[in-house]
């Protein structure tokens, strides 16, 4: 047949299939490995944000109850230290569980070391959840500075760019503001419970646009 009478739809499908063909082995494998990334990524991502949302309307219905006058202080500080510690905790798990979306070693390591930070001062905010307000305040402080900096580390590292970067240097930022708001400012048991709230809500939104936001590449053979 001559190529005058081939349709033109028919030269694009074979163009487009040539190119398809001729695509390096790297390019191919940079797509596979695109395609199992997102789909783990999407998944911690849509977790951490049902958590944090859970968090946020925990302490906001709990705020009648911890809010009378005269505040119970020690009432309402074991009541954060539990909310608090759980939700650390089970973010932590998340987190760490989600680490293998991290491309390079370094980052993973990061990752895993973000994850562990928050399950173990979590599970320490539980465990000494009578304390009082005092240590609410120092728990708090020190998890959020912690697991804020090592987030926004991974993000911002050259090496393990990707979808998630932009989503770690956020979400690691605002984590890392609450800790240094609490280290700089005075703040009452309610303040600080009012700041968490306000904290995982903020959390629960951008995450979870993130994550359905977060379309899965196309997987080739």
């Amino acid at each position: 047949m001559p190529i005058d009478a081939v349709p033109i739809s028919a030269l694009f499908i074979s163009g487009g299939f040539i190119a398809e063909v001729r695509a390096s082995p790297a390019e191919r494998e940079g797509t596979r490995q695109m395609a199992t990334t997102r789909d783990p990524l999407r998944v911690t991502l849509g977790l951490r944000a049902a958590l944090a949302g859970a968090f946020a309307v925990v302490v906001t219905l709990s705020a009648d109850s911890l809010g009378h006058v005269p505040v119970d202080v020690d009432a309402a500080a074991r009541a954060g230290s539990i909310y608090f510690g759980a939700f650390e905790v089970l973010q932590g798990a998340v987190v760490a569980l989600g680490a293998r979306s991290t491309p390079s070693a370094v980052g993973r390591t990061l990752v895993r070391a973000r994850g562990a930070v928050g399950v173990l001062l979590g599970a320490l905010a539980v465990l000494l959840a009578g304390a009082g307000f005092g240590f609410l305040l120092l728990i708090v402080t020190v998890t959020a500075l912690l697991t804020g900096v090592l987030e926004v580390l991974v993000g911002a590292r050259r090496q393990d760019a990707g979808p998630a970067s932009r989503d770690a240097i956020v979400a690691g930022g605002l984590t890392t503001l609450v800790g240094v708001l609490l280290l700089l400012l005075p703040f009452t048991v309610t303040s600080t419970l009012g700041l968490l709230a306000a904290w995982t809500a903020l959390l629960a939104v951008y995450l979870g646009i993130a994550a359905a936001s977060l379309r899965p590449a196309r997987q080739t053979a």
